[in-house]
């Protein structure tokens, strides 16, 4: 049976059409790199060409909300707030997992150039050992909080995990975090180090903990839960309790030079 030359061409068409038509799978991109001189970090969800998410100082470890879109061909423009406002935007271009351009505030100021790196590093070579604690002082609510984390890496493998994290109420309240090691299992990853809790009960399987651990040359970023998963918030799994009631986790940035460690706010 003959195939004219016009059929072929019709069928190449539609083959791109639907090819060209498909979504993107949503997933979530971590970055590390620099605005200017300043180390920051990034945890962005992309779905198709919506971008949400959120950076950090290093120097801070303070959340800044990121809203904006990108096209197929990687130009991007996000816009930052706190508070409600704007309060800077990001313009640039994607190039095999580099994110460039340039950050400004909302309003006056010359714009500073950025350069940032995907994170897909599986940290198979990073050895170290990391203990280190962190407070605050909340005195507008009469809290104090605090942070305590314990890490030992061997080419990649977790050897130990200890992290404690709480609230204290000047009227003496106690809302407070605990995992340790036996809790968790490490498990295949894409991306850093992943690890998920050992027991869920199957009358609980919504309620899910993965810790996982990325980094680069100047920090490890280790987070708690995974806001994109339903039910994973790491506070319980099945019968067993990681937080106490009215407790939650943060995140935790160890600077691996100075051993000083930050929890995301």
């Amino acid at each position: 049976m003959r195939i004219s030359n016009k059929a072929v061409i019709q069928s190449l068409i539609v083959a791109i059409g639907l090819f060209i038509a498909q979504p993107l799978l949503a997933e979530t991109i971590h970055l590390f790199g620099k605005i200017g001189d300043f180390p920051i970090g990034a945890s962005l969800d992309r779905d198709e060409e919506e971008l949400t998410g959120w950076y950090f100082y290093q120097s801070r470890a303070k959340k800044i909300r990121l809203e904006g879109n990108i096209d197929r061909q990687g130009t991007f423009r996000m816009e930052e707030s706190s508070g409600g406002e704007k309060t800077g935007i990001f313009e640039g271009s994607v190039r095999q997992g580099r994110w460039t351009g340039a950050w400004r505030k909302a309003v006056g100021a010359a714009p500073i150039p950025f350069a940032l790196e995907e994170n897909r590093t599986l940290l198979q070579n990073v050895t170290g050992r990391y203990d280190c604690t962190a407070k605050e002082r909340d005195a507008q609510h009469h809290y104090t909080y605090q942070w305590k984390l314990k890490l030992a890496l061997a080419d990649g493998v977790v050897k130990e995990l200890a992290a404690d994290q709480g609230a204290y109420g000047d009227d003496r309240d106690e809302q407070t975090c605990s995992i340790r090691l036996k809790d968790l299992k490490q498990v295949v990853s894409t991306v850093g180090i992943l690890l998920q809790a050992r027991h869920v009960d199957s009358e609980e399987e919504a309620r899910k903990c993965t810790v996982r651990i990325l980094g680069d040359m100047d920090s490890l970023w280790i987070r708690f839960g995974d806001s994109s998963e339903e039910g994973n918030d790491c506070r319980g799994t099945g019968s067993t309790m990681f937080c106490s009631p009215r407790a939650f986790w943060n995140d935790v940035i160890v600077d691996r030079r100075t051993q000083k460690c930050r929890a995301l706010r």
